[in-house]
């Protein structure tokens, strides 16, 4: 049976009260936009899609013999406000592994992936390998697992140059501007900050009726959460919300961007979240 449609007063109600609601889960937050191709002689800055500091004696990471991908050089002075998670911070440095897929002509690729199914990873790439003058060889963020390192204020640095391998990126300098960002609209914790009849009457309209694209798009608008590259504020929540202690823990998130070149699977994001008492770092994805 099809949940009835809301009255307009019904409807006008629920966006009040979700839209009220989003202004108190603000939280602040600072966004990372691509700003411009970055010259390649350019290195002590913060960068979108490329690494090119370390501490000395740091060297290139690497997740299954592939060079993992560069997703953020963040130079953390440069912030308009230094998070208290990244206070006494030079840099932050994040990574994603790089998975290298294999496009070979039929007939050839019929059997690669018969390898690949039905044999092991290491008799599929040996084939490809045979007939490399036929292959050509794909690499892709593989944001299965990922890496990040900080630099101490203070601390030495030096040039790090990517090696061969890692994705097709387009490097950008960073644009950063300070914003309010409100939780992501998939998100049901802002029925926390509602009163107990409020909550009561939204998760009724959630449960009970049938809202239609034209309202979620009215309960989408602003208070805004910025699906973008940020540090801070919430996480940008697409098909399913973050695990247990994600949002308490979130620190920033990597979209993806057609300038850059970075794609996670289907325009997705990576979460990069941090342990407030262990200070260890771990990181979720998503994509639509």
């Amino acid at each position: 049976m099809t949940n009835p449609a809301p009255s307009q007063d019904q409807t006008e109600r629920l966006i009040a009260i979700v839209h009220a609601a989003r202004v108190k889960t603000h939280r602040p937050a600072i966004t990372l936009v691509p700003d411009g191709p970055i010259p390649i002689d350019s290195w002590e800055t913060s960068i979108l899609a490329d690494i090119r500091v370390g501490a000395p004696g740091d060297t290139w990471p690497v997740f299954n013999s592939q060079p993992m991908t560069p997703l953020l050089q963040l130079r953390v002075d440069q912030l308009p406000d230094i998070p208290a998670q990244l206070r006494g911070v030079s840099y932050l440095l994040a990574w994603c592994a790089t998975e290298v897929s294999v496009r070979l002509p039929h007939p050839l690729s019929s059997e690669f992936y018969r390898l690949l199914l039905e044999e092991d990873d290491s008799k599929a790439k040996a084939f490809a390998e045979l007939h490399r003058e036929e292959t050509t060889f794909l690499a892709a963020t593989d944001p299965e697992k990922s890496l990040v390192r900080t630099i101490s204020a203070g601390a030495p640095v030096m040039r790090m140059n990517a090696p061969p391998g890692i994705v097709d990126l387009r490097p950008h300098s960073i644009a950063m501007t300070p914003v309010q960002d409100a939780i992501s609209c998939c998100e049901r914790v802002e029925l926390r900050y509602m009163s107990r009849r409020d909550r009561a009457f939204v998760a009724s309209m959630y449960d009970n009726y049938s809202l239609g694209s034209d309202v979620h798009r009215q309960l989408d608008i602003a208070p805004e959460n910025h699906a973008v590259a940020k540090i801070g504020g919430w996480p940008t929540v697409i098909q399913s919300n973050l695990s247990k202690r994600g949002n308490r823990d979130f620190v920033f998130q990597i979209t993806s961007d057609g300038k850059t070149g970075l794609n996670f699977c289907d325009s997705g994001v990576m979460y990069f979240l941090r342990h407030a008492k262990k200070g260890t770092w771990r990181s979720e994805w998503a994509c639509h």
